[in-house]
């Protein structure tokens, strides 16, 4: 659907959602409200990039992870299939807040990217706002 919360368009997000009045249909016209409320700061919705570069379970130190919405987080978390966990395998070396829609991230000595060659899949990706799948459940 394109239903947003804020329009983002020509904005720097984090963009604030701002409550303007709480009323009630039994008196309409009162606003309860003393004034605005800011009730949520809205982000874009990630994606992650597609990318079937050939990376080696131990030899490929650094591995980019392309998309879009990543530009102003202060965290990002990635889900993989098959599981890799963020300061146990790997660690991201981009520095916060991101200033491009790229996460760097590197291996961790005597881990590997996954045990057998194959694919390693995004499934799933946090800029702030909670996990969004990445291409339904397929990921990329």
């Amino acid at each position: 659907s394109n239903r947003k919360w804020v329009d983002l368009t020509g904005r720097t997000p984090p963009v604030a959602l701002i409550l303007n009045a709480v009323k009630f249909a039994s008196q309409p016209d009162k606003n309860l409200l003393p004034e605005p409320v800011i009730v949520a700061q809205v982000l874009p919705t990630p994606t992650v990039q597609a990318n079937s570069d050939i990376i080696y379970t131990t030899a490929t130190n650094e591995l980019r992870i392309n998309g879009t919405g990543f530009v102003g987080s202060k965290k990002v978390e990635i889900y993989f299939s098959p599981p890799l966990f963020k300061e146990v395998g790997y660690e991201v070396i981009s520095k916060f807040p991101l200033s491009v829609d790229t996460l760097v991230l590197r291996i961790r000595h005597g881990y590997k990217w996954r045990e057998e060659p194959g694919p390693l899949k995004v499934i799933g990706v946090d800029t702030g706002g909670g996990p969004v799948k990445v291409n339904g459940d397929e990921g990329v």
